[in-house]
C-alpha cells in the first residue's frame, strides 16, 4: 500500500498538475461538477427557513395560509433539490475517480496522478463544507417536511420542480446529519463490493495526505495543508463506513494513529495560521461507526478524550 519512500523526493505541484490523457475526460467532468460548488455552498450558508409561515399555516390552517407557505417553501425545495442533485452526481463520479487511481499500479495516487488526486481532495472539501453548513440549519429539513406533507394538494401544478418520487429520496437525504458524506459512503460501498482495489486507493489517499502534511511538502501558509487534512479526514470516514472491520482495526492499512495525532495536536503547532483541525478530529470521532468498538486501541481514544 503506502510506501513512505515514494514521497521523500517527490515534488508536489497540485495547482499546475495536468491529468493524464486517459483521465482527461474524467477530470473535466469533475471540474464541471465542482463549478457548482461555490454557489450551492452560498445558498446553504444564506438559507432562509420559512419557519414563521409554516407555523402560521399549521396553527391557523386556512387554505390561504397554506398556499402562501407552500409557495415560499417551494422555492426552498427547489434549492434543496439542487443539493440532492449534486450528491447524486458525486455518488457516480467518486467511485470512478478511485477506480482510475487504482489503475496506476506503479505509484500511489498523489505521486502518479496529482491532478486527479487534487480534484478528489476538492470534492472531499466540498462534501465536508456542505455537511458542516447543513448541520447548523435545521430549517432545511423542516421546510422540506412541510413541502412533502402539502405536496399531494399541489401535485398537478405544472411548475413544480420537485415531484413526489424525488421528494421521497430528498427526505431520506436530509434525514442524515451528514448527507453528502453519507451519499459518498453508500456509493463507495457498492464500488468496493465490485472492486476491492477501490478501498485500497482510499487507504493510499489518506496516507499520502497525512505524509504530505507531516513531510511539509507545501509552504507553511499554503492552503493545501488544510485541504490535505480535510481529504485525509474524509478518507478515514469513508474507509470506516465501508470496511467491515473498520479503520481502527489491525487489518486497516491507514496510519490512523498518526492521522489522529496530527489532527488533535500537531497540525496547529506546525501550521499556526491555518484553520483549526479539532473539528475534523470530532468528525472522525462521531462519523466513524467503529470508533467505539472494543477493538479500537486505547491510544486512539486517549487522543480524542480531551477534545
Amino acid at each position: 500500500f503506502f510506501k513512505k519512500s515514494e514521497y521523500e523526493d517527490v515534488v508536489v505541484d497540485f495547482e499546475n498538475a495536468k491529468p493524464s490523457p486517459e483521465n482527461k475526460d474524467l477530470y473535466d467532468r469533475i471540474c464541471r461538477i465542482l463549478e457548482q460548488g461555490p454557489q450551492l455552498l452560498e445558498l446553504v450558508e444564506k438559507y432562509e427557513a420559512c419557519s414563521e409561515l409554516i407555523r402560521k399555516a399549521l396553527s391557523d390552517a386556512t387554505q390561504e395560509n397554506e398556499d402562501v407557505a407552500f409557495e415560499m417553501v417551494s422555492s426552498n425545495a427547489n434549492q434543496i433539490h439542487g443539493f440532492w442533485s449534486i450528491s447524486k452526481e458525486l455518488e457516480l463520479i467518486v467511485p470512478e475517480v478511485f477506480g482510475a487511481l487504482a489503475g496506476d499500479e506503479e505509484k500511489t495516487p498523489v505521486v502518479g496522478q496529482q491532478a486527479l488526486a487534487y480534484k478528489l481532495a476538492d470534492i472531499f472539501d466540498f462534501v465536508l463544507r456542505f455537511d458542516e453548513l447543513k448541520m447548523l440549519r435545521p430549517g432545511l429539513q423542516n421546510d422540506f417536511a412541510f413541502y412533502r406533507r402539502a405536496l399531494p394538494k399541489h401535485s398537478m401544478d405544472p411548475n413544480l420542480l420537485v415531484g413526489d418520487e424525488d421528494a421521497s429520496f430528498i427526505s431520506m437525504f436530509l434525514a442524515n446529519p451528514n448527507p453528502m458524506m453519507a451519499a459518498l459512503c453508500k456509493a463507495m460501498q457498492k464500488a468496493v463490493a465490485d472492486d476491492e482495489n477501490c478501498l485500497e486507493q482510499v487507504t493510499n489517499m489518506a496516507n499520502a495526505c497525512c505524509f504530505l502534511i507531516r513531510g511539509k511538502k507545501f509552504g507553511e501558509d499554503s492552503p493545501n495543508n488544510y485541504l490535505c487534512a480535510r481529504a485525509m479526514t474524509a478518507c478515514i470516514i469513508v474507509y470506516d463506513n465501508v470496511s467491515i472491520e473498520g479503520v481502527f482495526s489491525k487489518s486497516s492499512k491507514i496510519s490512523v494513529k498518526s492521522a489522529a495525532q496530527l489532527l488533535t495536536k500537531d497540525f496547529t503547532k506546525d501550521f499556526p495560521s491555518a484553520p483549526d483541525t479539532l473539528p475534523l478530529a470530532n468528525l472522525i470521532r462521531y462519523s466513524c461507526p467503529h470508533f467505539e468498538d472494543a477493538g479500537t486501541p486505547s491510544s486512539i481514544h486517549s487522543l480524542f478524550d480531551n477534545l
